[in-house]
């Protein structure tokens, strides 16, 4: 999630800057929790069809969920993707953040702290040393913006 939250603010460039707040865990009131608890997750489910008819009969009020089927070409491998440009592994620990921001002006960086109204740090999601060895290879311009993005080890 955080890699492809990174690539919709700086390489599709959608947003300017996404801020994602956890909730409290185990106090979570979103719809798309209460949702989710609906769905039988032990139920018997051998092939994707159970798993629809599972979804549709879930829920009746307001009404039920629709499951649209996809053809396979829609769906994207977006992890085999982002191996490409970002760190494998998350350079610093999910479970306790609470929150977490990508914005433009700090390529390269995630912020994030642990408590609600606790310090912002700053990590590099990107894969910085590789950056540093293409760089030769590349124009004065993209090895001035290459030697001078902010990187926090």
């Amino acid at each position: 999630m955080l890699r492809f939250i990174h690539y919709v603010v700086h390489s599709a460039k959608r947003l300017k800057r996404i801020n994602v707040m956890f909730p409290v865990r185990g106090h979570s009131y979103l719809e798309c929790d209460r949702n989710m608890a609906m769905v039988n997750q032990k139920v018997r489910a051998e092939v994707l069809e159970d798993w629809y008819q599972e979804f549709e009969s879930c829920r009746k009020k307001p009404s039920s969920f629709q499951v649209i089927e996809v053809e396979q070409n829609l769906i994207r491998d977006w992890s085999t993707y982002f191996t490409i440009f970002y760190k494998k592994k998350c350079p610093f620990p999910i479970r306790p953040i609470k929150e977490f921001e990508v914005s433009r002006p700090h390529y390269g960086l995630v912020r994030f702290r642990n408590s609600y109204n606790g310090s912002w740090e700053t990590s590099a999601i990107i894969k910085y040393q590789d950056l540093q060895q293409l760089k030769p290879f590349c124009r004065q311009k993209a090895r001035d913006f290459f030697k001078n993005i902010p990187y926090k080890i």
